[in-house]
């Protein structure tokens, strides 16, 4: 990452631990590892704060892709 008075550039790697809750049995039912990246090409007043969102939304979306989100929603599996 680089930094200057016009804001932050780079990018970041990160590796997330989500843990999926049930509160029925009160207890954290499955524990799922996924990993995301965030990047700013240009200089951005918020480029760190959009850096990580974009990482976490990587993992997140990382972690769908695993379909371990729609097992707990019943939803579809991703095709």
């Amino acid at each position: 990452m680089c930094d200057s008075v016009n804001g932050q550039k780079g990018a970041i790697s990160i590796s997330v631990e989500w843990q999926i809750y049930d509160r029925t049995q009160k207890k954290v039912v499955e524990i799922i590892k996924s990993a995301g990246k965030g990047e700013r090409a240009k200089f951005d007043q918020d480029g760190l704060n959009g850096m990580i969102n974009d990482a976490f939304k990587d993992s997140l979306n990382a972690m769908v892709d695993q379909g371990k989100v729609q097992k707990y929603l019943g939803a579809p599996t991703p095709h």
